[in-house]
């Protein structure tokens, strides 16, 4: 009995706790991500930012979508995995290191990584609420 127990465990349990393609969390869309801002009474507004300015560029292979959040810059980034979020992060801190930047928030959840250049409190409060929505 003790053999059956541990083969099935072998076959059947271990192959999908180790394999990548099963995911224990699933990663956000960025209709998903704007939508959960819509509940939260946010209205993003699509803008164009310069490719230049650091919080538009590309970080990881990845290029954000930028909106308009009450006049401030808000950017999403939507990457394939919560890994390759966090190597954009990284991507991100390195190319700024000497940079004197604009006061900026950043929120991650998942795959999402977002930018947003505010300095409203109750922005703030909301962008946090509005994160652990979709946590």
């Amino acid at each position: 009995m003790l053999r059956r127990t541990l083969i099935f465990i072998s076959f059947i349990i271990l192959p999908s706790a180790c394999n990548p393609s099963v995911s224990h969390t699933q990663n956000l869309s960025l209709e998903e991500v704007t939508e959960t801002f819509n509940k939260q009474g946010l209205s993003l507004e699509d803008i164009d930012l310069p490719k230049r300015n650091v919080f538009t560029r590309e970080y990881n292979g990845v290029t954000p979508k930028t909106y308009s959040l009450q006049n401030r810059a808000l950017t999403i980034y939507i990457y394939q995995t919560t890994h390759d979020r966090i190597k954009g992060m990284e991507a991100f801190k390195n190319a700024t290191a000497a940079a004197s930047l604009e006061s900026y928030e950043t929120y991650t959840a998942k795959n999402v990584l977002v930018f947003h250049g505010g300095e409203s409190e109750s922005v703030k409060q909301t962008l946090q609420e509005v994160f652990q929505d979709i946590r």
